[in-house]
Order: C-alpha cells, then sequence, then structure tokens
C-alpha cells in the first residue's frame, strides 16, 4: 500500500508540474533539450544534432533516493513527440496507449497522461524489449520500432543528502556496469536554473563532475544519473529513435 501511495504522490507531482510550468521554466530538464518539449522534466539523451531526426520516443523509468535507508520512490514513464509535434494517430508501449495532450499547437503523447493521471505502465528493466508502435498521420509513416532497456542499477556514490565540496568536484560511483549502455549524468540547482549536462558517457561505474564546471553551484541540488540504450528505424528519408532509460536522482548540497 505504501508503494502505491508514493507512486501515486510522484505521478501527480509530475502532472502538476507538466500543467502549470513552461517548458523552458522546468529546473529538470536539461538546456540541450530546448529543441524539443519534453514535459516528463527528466533528461534524455539529445539527438538534435543527429541527422533527419523526426521522432523521439522514450521509456523511462524514474527512481528518486529522498532518505537513506528507506526505499527509493519509482514510476515508469513514456513519452513521444513526432515530427514538430503534428498529430500522428495512436502512439503505444509495449502495448499502452500514450495520452495525446495539446501544449502551445504542439501534440505531445505521454503516461502519464493529465487527463488520466492513474493511468500506470508497468514495464520490465532487465534486458527486455520496449517496442513502439505509431499508427501515423501528418506526414508521419506508420512505425514499429524497439530497443532492449538497459538493466537496473544504483548510485553508490554520492549518498543522497550529503555535502560536497565543489573544490574537488563531484566524484560519482554506480553499480553494475555495462558495454551495452551508455550513462548520461545531470546536476541542476533547485533554486537556480542553473544546469549542466553530460551525455554518451561510457557505463563503467565512474565519473567526476569537473571543480570548474561547478563554479555557479551553490547550496541544494539535484543530480541525475541516467543509464541508457536507443536505438532507431528510418522511414522516408527521416530518422525516429526510440529510447529506453533508467534515471536515479538524489539531492546534494554543493558548497
Amino acid at each position: 500500500m505504501l508503494t502505491k501511495i508514493t507512486r501515486l504522490l510522484l505521478l501527480i507531482v509530475l502532472v502538476l508540474n507538466f500543467s502549470s510550468c513552461k517548458n523552458e521554466d522546468n529546473p529538470t530538464e536539461p538546456n540541450q533539450q530546448s529543441n524539443t518539449t519534453n514535459p516528463t522534466g527528466q533528461p534524455i539523451p539529445n539527438f538534435a544534432n543527429q541527422k533527419d531526426v523526426n521522432g523521439v520516443m522514450a521509456a523511462i523509468r524514474y527512481s528518486q533516493i529522498s532518505i537513506v535507508g528507506f526505499p527509493a520512490v519509482e514510476t515508469d514513464i513514456a513519452f513521444a513527440m513526432l515530427g514538430n509535434g503534428v498529430d500522428a494517430g495512436s502512439v503505444s508501449l509495449n502495448g499502452t496507449s500514450l495520452g495525446k495532450i495539446n501544449q502551445g499547437g504542439k501534440i505531445l503523447y505521454m503516461v502519464p497522461d493529465p487527463s488520466n493521471p492513474m493511468q500506470f505502465l508497468s514495464l520490465s528493466w532487465n534486458g527486455s524489449n520496449h517496442s513502439w508502435n505509431v499508427s501515423g498521420g501528418n506526414g508521419i509513416p506508420s512505425l514499429t520500432g524497439s530497443v532492449k532497456s538497459p538493466n537496473d542499477f544504483s548510485i553508490i556514490q554520492p549518498s543522497a543528502n550529503s555535502a560536497i565540496s565543489k573544490a574537488n568536484g563531484i566524484q560519482i560511483k554506480w553499480s553494475n556496469t555495462s558495454s551495452t549502455s551508455k550513462i548520461l549524468v545531470q546536476i541542476t540547482g533547485v533554486n537556480s536554473s542553473q544546469s549542466k549536462f553530460y551525455e554518451e558517457l561510457a557505463d563503467n561505474g565512474s565519473y567526476t563532475i569537473p571543480t570548474l564546471d561547478l563554479s555557479s553551484f551553490n547550496g541544494d541540488c539535484m543530480l541525475f544519473v541516467v543509464r541508457y540504450t536507443y536505438n532507431n528505424t528510418t522511414s522516408g528519408g527521416k530518422k525516429y529513435y526510440f529510447v529506453s532509460e533508467i534515471v536515479k536522482s538524489v539531492n546534494i548540497k554543493v558548497n
């Protein structure tokens, strides 16, 4: 029962965040994603510099450790944007249809859907397939594609709510390394718009945010460590990316 309540509270926060904040005001979204509306608030790989990109579909497991020694709050999220936010018909992930949302004239697909916040995804995160289906429309073809999910991991260092001196950088360590996935790291100031974003890192168990990158960070911050895999398909000369990622976040204090 406690797990269901905490999941529901996290989903409510996500829905309220989507409903009340413009994308560019969302402090948990990296600046590199400014070209793509992303209401989940979770960092995802940036494909904007890839040639002929015309859509991104992401399956996300979000996990936040708030108190050391207590279980993390976890929930699964799905998000898709096709073209420049056109209505591409129905979009589903492993047979579950995503909600269709109109935000400022752009059509986004998402679970949880703000109009149906009780809808839950239940995905496996053990190398199994996350399979997408798009019916197509408005220049988007009918699409199918899949990507193997990454395996779960844990942040070993830093621990939740720890105080860290930026003089030595921020040393990050995680478990269960893999040669088949990549790592993304993001640090964001809780009370500021400061954010640093590092992607396509080797999944080798450690990364250090350089001291020079932390000069403007002070006080409470959120640290995200993301393990991800991705795949793409090409149709009509355009590429469509499928992402599967596990997001771990901890609150830290930088001084």
